[in-house]
């Protein structure tokens, strides 16, 4: 009678927690679906909205990022459309939508920033770092050098020839080696931190204060990388390499 009531009480207990489960799961796509309803019938601050509430829930998608970059440009908020595409594209940089309207968005800023092009290896490499996540390429690592072992105790033990273990417990190091610079690159690339500015305009400054020499001044949507945080400010680099200081609160990091 105890086994049989504890039996039940288990299964209640399973089926209630993965009803929960399932409902927390649920609950973010009923209201992007939500949003999505809104945004068709031409609602695009009230669908910006609802999408902006599921992003700051800490729900994340190409989706998610992409329509909610969509109903800002309804709105002509081209700087929080550029900054939720960017979110987009940086989740899959070869989704050919986002990158057509983030271009989209971008050509309504006022600021023509002529980009100093970086060299050819620098662009192939962050593509091929960008291919998966560095812990992906942390465990190709430690795949390969699994692998080296299995041939190195092959090559030792001589079942397999000497040519064909030395050259695959070789291979095995060097895809070793790739998959550990590999892994602590992208670990690199992902600690940079980069922005869009929010504010209609902004003067950059040459020393983090108001009373800082005003060098230029950037409007809203241009996108910037960031070097230090000081006491309220930023030290940014635009993308044409000038550089400068802006309060921390224009912008938002992608």
């Amino acid at each position: 009678m105890v086994r049989e009531f504890s039996l039940l009480f288990s299964r209640i207990f399973g089926v209630f927690f993965l009803t929960l489960s399932f409902s927390l799961r649920a609950e973010p796509q009923v209201m992007i679906d939500s949003a999505n309803a809104l945004y068709e019938k031409g609602e695009f601050a009230a669908s910006a909205m609802l999408y902006q509430q599921v992003a700051d829930e800490g729900y994340q998608s190409l989706q998610l990022f992409f329509n909610l970059g969509n109903a800002y440009f309804k709105q002509e908020k081209i700087g929080l459309s550029i900054l939720n595409y960017h979110r987009a594209w940086r989740m899959d940089r070869r989704d050919a939508d986002t990158r057509f309207n983030m271009e989209m968005a971008k050509a309504k800023i006022r600021d023509k920033v002529i980009s100093d092009p970086d060299p050819w290896f620098k662009r192939v490499t962050e593509q091929f770092l960008s291919l998966t996540s560095s812990s992906s390429w942390a465990w190709f690592g430690l795949f390969s050098l699994a692998l080296g072992l299995i041939f190195w105790i092959l090559l030792m033990s001589n079942r397999i020839s000497f040519f064909l273990g030395l050259w695959g417990l070789i291979f095995s190091l060097l895809l070793f080696a790739l998959g550990l610079l590999s892994s602590f690159g992208k670990n690199q690339l992902d600690q940079r931190v980069q922005g869009v500015l929010l504010v209609t305009q902004v003067a950059v400054k040459s020393a983090p204060s108001e009373r800082g020499e005003d060098m230029f001044v950037i409007h809203e949507g241009i996108f910037m990388e960031v070097i230090e945080y000081y006491q309220g400010w930023v030290k940014i680099r635009l993308q044409n390499n000038n550089v400068g200081w802006i309060p921390e609160s224009t912008f938002e990091a992608i």
